[in-house]
């Protein structure tokens, strides 16, 4: 009867092995499943912070785009004022400040502020750069601040520009025109100080071979386009003489360089693009 139970124990206890198995079974399959769900919510962690990056970055850069526009919205319109007068009361800065941006868009989706101060008092100083280099002027410095808030988002953003105004004194000018300068084949012509126009500059001289030339020793400016290969009457250079040439500018060693005809700012002679003139039906034909 023993060994018929025999058996029976040995069965016993591979039952009790395979339970164990299962067991060990089990906690293998509930870390890996822990493993598994903290990866995930790492993943979706990092692509919850990305997407909120990605929108805070995409607002900032909207809001500094807005605050730019303004910006130079506002330079514009501050610079406007200085066409007119020599220095802004303090009704045109409010005037300026209380504007809209003229893009409805962005005017309806942010709050703007504007400052103007002028940051310095006005003073006497050399123009170092640019075409009136060498000058003095009476300079004032302001400082032009543009805020942007969006409202959705609440991002705000602030960008600052400091501009120079410089008042230069006429007396520092050979000659100084309003209006067009012209200058128009003269006996040789030799000229010692500055010379500038708000307007445009037509200028022609004879060739120096024929004892003519125009020469300037200083620098000479225009607001407008210098023309050298037609008069403003539209009279076309002599015939067949198109290169006559003889317009000399000292450059910064003194040294006389020559202004080539058809090298100026606009082509008179063989126009081939838009009339820069086209407002003017008094004035020639000419294009960039």
């Amino acid at each position: 009867m023993m060994s018929k139970y025999q058996p029976d124990s040995k069965i016993s206890v591979k039952c009790s092995k395979s339970e164990s198995e299962k067991g060990a079974a089990l906690v293998i399959a509930i870390m890996v499943m822990l493993l598994l769900a903290a990866f995930v919510t790492l993943v979706v962690s990092r692509v919850t912070t990305e997407t909120v990056i990605t929108a805070n970055d995409s607002s900032e850069n909207r809001a500094v785009a807005a605050t730019l526009a303004s910006l130079e919205s506002t330079t514009r319109d501050f610079a406007d004022v200085f066409e007119r007068k020599l220095s802004p009361t303090d009704a045109d800065i409010n005037e300026i400040k209380a504007k809209t941006l003229p893009i409805p868009e962005l005017q309806s989706n942010y709050l703007f502020s504007k400052e103007i101060t002028q940051t310095r008092d006005s003073e006497a100083a050399e123009i170092t750069g640019g075409i009136y280099s060498g000058l003095y002027a009476l300079r004032d410095e302001y400082e032009v601040d543009i805020t942007a808030k969006d409202v959705d988002s609440g991002v705000e953003t602030q960008l600052r520009r400091r501009f120079l105004n410089d008042r230069i004194p006429l007396f520092q000018f050979g000659i100084f025109f309003e209006d067009d300068l012209e200058l128009n084949r003269p006996p040789l012509f030799t000229f010692g100080g500055r010379v500038h126009t708000n307007q445009n500059f037509f200028i022609s001289a004879f060739p120096v071979s024929s004892g003519g030339g125009i020469y300037f020793r200083s620098r000479a400016t225009a607001v407008g386009e210098l023309v050298n290969d037609i008069w403003k009457t539209r009279s076309a250079l002599a015939s067949g003489t198109d290169n006559q040439n003889g317009v000399f500018v000292a450059d910064a060693a003194g040294d006389f360089r020559e202004l080539l005809t058809g090298r100026a700012s606009v082509n008179c002679t063989s126009p081939s693009g838009a009339n820069v003139f086209a407002s003017n039906p008094n004035m020639p034909n000419c294009s960039k």
